[in-house]
């Protein structure tokens, strides 16, 4: 420090007695800070500390103890009277509810509290606030808990899918490449959730962003309805169902020619329970006949949608296009974003 600064600060000092300076370092620091006598009694409290919990002077407070303000004074009470059975510093983790009704988590280092003589009398308390830190730790440990879950959920789908593309002694490359469309389809769900934190997706990107993943030409597409925003599971199964139905149009239906269209329309019937009315169409390919018996990709459809949309699934196979037609219950109507 140069000659300059300590003029500063010794006239600082000239102009505040000591007292009065050790009153602006107690009120200005953004710790909570008190001291209590032997009796447990407040006997002084800083301004930090008087403002999260509603005090409006320091009189409010000195004289009162733990018992007196929350009721009672466990862990608080004890805390201190270990300081005193002890002897010694020691450090708590604690918590207590503000004047606004919030728990408010701190470590709190505690100190037995002496006079010029050495003869003690009471507890000294600086404590920090690391409400926002438990806060944190506990959104971490949801976080982790949550993606365990996904990870858990993701594997079994991808085994399901894994045994239904290479079942029945089919192709291999056949079913390796049915394989790989349905992951590639699982991963655009994952990316679109992934953009808006897994908190659901609407149905509309869903839908483009699993027929683009098809390779559907935008010309021979028609997405049409109102906004309407899936839950992450639903989201994934719906993605899911679509890639099969546009997989299906690409083997056997309007995909398999330069002709064919595919609509995509949904709308939400109002009633006591509003329900989802949604409608694949296929125009324009190949004339169309019944299966002589239901494939991997329309079993899928039909599961999945009923399991996660409660949902009832109907399938037209006329000869002038397959449609698809789900209807499901869903919650109170939206608002559009």
């Amino acid at each position: 420090m140069d000659d300059e600064e300590e003029r500063a600060g010794a006239a600082v000092l000239g102009r505040m007695t000591e007292e009065a300076l050790l009153r602006a370092f107690f009120d200005n620091s953004t710790s909570y800070a008190f001291a209590k006598d032997l009796e447990g009694r407040y006997i002084l409290a800083n301004r930090h500390y008087l403002d999260a919990f509603g005090i409006a002077r320091p009189a409010d407070l000195i004289g009162l103890t733990d018992r007196d303000r929350f009721g009672g004074g466990e862990p608080y009470s004890a805390n201190d009277l270990r300081i005193l059975q002890e002897n010694r510093p020691m450090t708590f983790e604690e918590e207590a509810v503000t004047a606004g009704g919030e728990v408010r988590h701190a470590i709190s280092t505690k100190f037995p509290l002496r006079d010029d003589e050495g003869t003690l009398i009471g507890v000294g308390s600086i404590s920090t606030d690391i409400t926002e830190r438990k806060r944190a730790e506990r959104h971490r440990v949801l976080l982790v808990d949550e993606l365990n879950h996904r990870v858990k959920n993701t594997l079994a789908l991808v085994q399901s899918l894994a045994r239904q593309s290479f079942a029945y002694g089919g192709d291999p490359r056949a079913g390796l490449v049915a394989f790989e469309g349905r992951l590639r389809a699982l991963a655009a769900s994952h990316d679109v959730l992934t953009r808006r934190n897994w908190d659901g997706a609407p149905l509309a990107v869903l839908a483009r962003e699993a027929l683009a993943g098809c390779a559907v030409e935008p010309e021979r597409l028609r997405l049409d309805g109102p906004y309407l925003r899936l839950e992450p599971k639903q989201a994934v199964n719906v993605t899911m169902a679509l890639h099969e139905l546009c997989t299906n149009a690409r083997k056997h239906g309007a995909l398999s020619s330069d002709e064919g269209c595919i609509a995509l329309v949904w709308r939400i019937e109002d009633g006591v329970q509003p329900r989802l009315v949604l409608d694949w169409l296929e125009t324009g390919g190949p004339a169309v006949a019944p299966p002589e018996r239901q494939g991997f990709g329309l079993r899928m459809i039909e599961g999945v949608l009923r399991n996660e949309l409660k949902a009832t699934v109907r399938f037209d196979f006329a000869p002038e296009g397959f449609a698809c037609r789900v209807e499901a219950p869903v919650p109170a109507a939206e608002p559009t974003p």
